[in-house]
């Protein structure tokens, strides 16, 4: 599962795929497509995501941590 941290974020504070889409300016088909890593992330996207989780939470969330997606075992070049 991609941005596992963000969808966590987004559960918690019970931010839907709708208003995220809405906030961006999107479809929620796009929305489902950045998470799915069919699309990438632009950057005022990413700013827009952590002010709506700050208006929400209060908390000032890095990018990093909402936006990593790990790596999965094995996955890794050598």
């Amino acid at each position: 599962m991609k941005f596992k941290n963000l969808r966590a974020e987004l559960f918690r504070y019970q931010i839907s795929i709708g208003e995220v889409g809405r906030e961006l300016k999107v479809s929620r088909g796009t929305v489902f497509g950045k998470f799915a890593g069919r699309t990438e992330w632009k950057l005022s996207e990413v700013d827009k995501i952590i002010k709506i989780l700050y208006r929400k939470s209060g908390i000032v969330y890095s990018a990093e941590y909402l936006f990593s997606i790990g790596v999965v075992a094995g996955s890794e070049d050598k």
